[in-house]
């Protein structure tokens, strides 16, 4: 009987193991993803995710779930988690850890994320990018060949696009990119001067750009309900703060709320205390 119930103790032990190292969550891709060696834009890009794919999710890095972990090609890779509706709770996904880090080809390298919204441009050639629509202004970084990064500005006439790099935002010139997508659709910036790069936006608001998928919020309190969830790289005008400028109101989709100031940069030399506190 004790022989019967180590055994059985075994049977069950090994089943649980098995089903937790099997568990594994479907996830839709909707545009160009890229997919790393590691859980991290330190990683290597080893291929990259079509948009339509469903993949099988089968970790993630750490318990805030910030990369995913998927079978591809034969070994494992990671998306960073934004970058994929997750059907499922991530939390039922294990922890793995990850691989030692591989250096950075500048065939992949890029200083942005993937784009993630219907207009963007892609560099076939190391192209400068710049704190203002000028070849005059400060460059505050690069991006290689194969980088993506979403536009969510222009100037008038179209020489200069404001793009989403490494959460902030910066210009490149029209002429050293592709773009894919209709620009028409993208605000257009006021040019204050040209020579120090300082760029106001039309009507003279001040917009920001999310740096992560963040929730709109009925009231400036992260206690208070949803209203929706605005996408990562999305253009949003300024309303209202609250006094200490830790949250900010705009309008999402219809939906006017509150979002962490935090979660957002600003374009431009523009400064949130100049926003009017709201009442």
């Amino acid at each position: 009987m004790f022989r019967y119930l180590i055994a059985l103790s075994l049977v069950l032990i090994t089943a649980t193991v098995t089903a937790q190292s099997t568990t594994a969550l479907s996830a839709h891709v909707y545009r160009t993803v890229n997919v790393r060696s590691g859980p991290g834009t330190q990683y290597a890009i080893i291929g990259r995710l079509s948009g339509g794919m469903e993949v099988s999710v089968t970790g993630r890095s750490d318990a805030e779930s910030n990369w995913l972990a998927l079978e591809f090609e034969g070994q494992q890779g990671w998306v960073a988690f934004f970058t994929v509706t997750l059907n499922g709770d991530p939390q039922q996904l294990p922890i793995f850890e990850p691989a030692p880090t591989l250096p950075v080809t500048d065939e992949f390298a890029q200083g942005d994320s993937e784009a993630l919204s219907n207009v963007y441009v892609t560099v076939f050639r190391r192209v400068n990018v710049r704190s203002g629509p000028a070849a005059t202004t400060d460059r505050l970084g690069v991006l290689f060949p194969g980088s993506q990064a979403d536009i969510v500005g222009r100037t008038a006439d179209n020489q200069w696009l404001l793009i989403s790099y490494n959460a902030e935002a910066g210009w490149v010139a029209y002429f050293v990119v592709t773009v894919t997508g209709d620009l028409d659709s993208v605000p257009i910036y006021a040019e204050d001067a040209l020579s120090t790069g300082t760029v106001a936006a039309t009507a003279a608001t001040i917009t920001v750009i999310t740096r992560f998928n963040s929730n709109l919020r009925l009231q400036p309190d992260s206690a208070s309900p949803v209203l929706a969830v605005i996408p990562f790289a999305t253009a949003l005008q300024v309303e209202s703060r609250t006094s200490n400028r830790t949250w900010i109101r705009v309008n999402y989709d219809g939906e006017s709320g509150w979002i962490l100031a935090s979660l957002v940069s600003v374009v431009g030399n523009a400064n949130l205390a100049d926003v009017p506190v709201a009442d």
